[in-house]
């Protein structure tokens, strides 16, 4: 069942370029991702939100410190931006958390 923007980037972030292989999980209603599977996670990939009938991706922070990479007008696309963002080396998910593996 899709139960809106959220649902379809997901959706596409497992299905898309081989899937991201990444943990997703949500953060003041935006989409983010970690490289590791335990909280703390890390803070090194871009996330998106759902504003006003697009998505924006942008690196997480807030604020200020927010800096926008692309909108987009469908979650492929929106994927998309994020794999083209993707720090360099970046894998599937490892187990452990930001802090034991030092990410």
């Amino acid at each position: 069942m899709d139960r809106g923007p959220g649902d379809r980037v997901r959706a596409r972030a497992w299905t898309g370029r081989g899937g991201l292989q990444l943990l997703p999980y949500t953060s003041h209603w935006v989409l983010c991702f970690s490289r590791c599977t335990g909280n703390p996670y890390t803070y090194d990939v871009p996330c998106i939100d759902y504003v006003e009938g697009h998505y924006r991706v942008r690196w997480p922070g807030w604020g200020d410190t927010t800096r926008v990479l692309g909108e987009a007008a469908t979650a492929e696309k929106a994927v998309a931006l994020v794999v083209a963002h993707l720090p360099e080396g970046t894998g599937p998910a490892v187990t452990g958390t930001a802090d034991e593996l030092g990410l």
